[in-house]
């Protein structure tokens, strides 16, 4: 038995209202609220994820309306009663999907393909104007308009999961060189949620004019310091790999992904007059409260067992700068 049979009947075992609570909170939690950037060449499109478009990619006929589906979903008392399965919404297409809902989040923080003008059975004349796959699923999103058609930004939004790579569907695919993320209600790009160095050459003025300062300097810093010291690097892959996983709007989890980045810097020999600046460089306006935060964060750091070992003054090693 293969493992896609395997996993096809792992989830005619499971309660099919169960996989769509599981689903929507991840979608609650990870996307909605969120606006991400996806870069690729001198091109970008930016992406947001509506509460009401959950309901269509989950594959099942309901009479309750996109937005309640979507409540009762992720506080968990969506009824089996609610869902049903008919001929445009048969079982087995929601089975390829829901092996795929849950994982609609690691489209914003891994290697990916845009897709461009996808072609399907349903969309022939019209395509998909843009489409998101990791070679196991896609996503096909369109302009985000409301039903009678009118524009409610310039982002595109999902509207189809295929259990599928649609690059054979597609006129154009583009490998995604970097993924940023911003709260919805942010100016700014503030958080890097995937980033292929090697890949990101000269990023285009009005990428960088949609990015924060601390954004801005990490993707420069990433891609031009090629020597750069080990102190600075432990710090920023913390730093970017734990922002890519939590919510811009989260102050006290940001100070800890930050209190862990200098803790591993100062593991790797980093200054302490360094880690704060690449505090002060590199953390989002979120948590920048008060004007010692960068120091508050550093002393957190350096009262890790571990750290406050290296710093003892009989180790004879200082992490501070000498004048």
């Amino acid at each position: 038995m293969g493992a896609r049979e395997g996993t096809h009947r792992t989830l005619r075992r499971r309660n099919p209202v169960d996989i769509i609570i599981r689903a929507a909170r991840i979608y609650q939690e990870r996307l909605s609220g969120n606006v991400f950037l996806y870069a690729f060449g001198s091109q970008y499109i930016e992406v947001e994820f509506p509460t009401e478009n959950f309901r269509h990619l989950a594959g099942v006929y309901t009479r309750l309306s996109a937005e309640r589906f979507f409540q009762l979903a992720t506080k968990g008392e969506l009824m089996p009663y609610r869902i049903q399965f008919t001929e445009r919404h048969p079982y087995d297409l929601f089975l390829r999907k829901a092996k795929h809902l849950h994982e609609i989040a690691a489209l914003t923080s891994s290697s990916c393909l845009v897709l461009q003008n996808i072609r399907t059975s349903t969309r022939k004349e019209k395509p998909f104007e843009f489409g998101l796959t990791n070679h196991s699923f896609t996503l096909c999103m369109g302009q985000n308009a409301d039903m009678q058609g009118r524009l409610k930004n310039l982002h595109v939004v999902p509207y189809s999961l295929r259990d599928e790579d649609c690059q054979g569907r597609s006129e154009e695919q583009h490998p995604v060189t970097f993924i940023l993320r911003k709260r919805a209600d942010q100016k700014k790009y503030d958080t890097i949620c995937y980033l292929d160095a090697e890949k990101t050459q000269q990023i285009s003025k009005a990428i960088q004019t949609k990015m924060s300062k601390g954004a801005w300097n990490a993707i420069r810093d990433v891609r031009s310091l090629k020597d750069w010291q080990v102190a600075q690097k432990a710090f920023l892959h913390t730093f970017m790999d734990g922002m890519s996983r939590i919510r811009t709007d989260k102050v006290q989890k940001i100070t800890s992904v930050l209190v862990r980045a200098a803790r591993q810097s100062l593991l790797n020999d980093g200054l302490q007059a360094d880690v704060k600046d690449y505090i002060e460089r590199y953390a989002p306006a979120a948590v920048r409260g008060s004007k010692n935060f960068a120091q508050e964060i550093l002393d957190k750091a350096l009262q890790e067992p571990d750290v406050a070992e290296l710093v003892k003054p009989e180790q004879g090693k200082s992490f501070v700068h000498s004048t």
